[in-house]
């Protein structure tokens, strides 16, 4: 299950996302504008997920952007 916000708190502003290999999968450290920092670790298959979800979102936002041009 994923997780999602509440709604209660202000999402931060993201400043920079890496992603390298590590021994036990993938270091993602995730900054944001303000500076904090969250390193965390995530297997190959939640890495998978990922891409896959941000796939989804990415082509439903171009569709909805033809959709406004047409």
């Amino acid at each position: 299950m994923a997780a999602q916000s509440s709604g209660t708190q202000k999402a931060a502003s993201l400043g920079k996302f890496t992603v390298e290999p590590s021994d036990d999968g993938f270091r993602m450290r995730i900054e944001t504008d303000a500076g904090e920092v969250m390193d965390v670790i995530a297997t190959r298959d939640q890495v998978d997920v990922i891409a896959d979800a941000l796939d989804d979102l990415l082509a439903a936002s171009e569709e909805d952007d033809e959709a406004a041009e047409d």
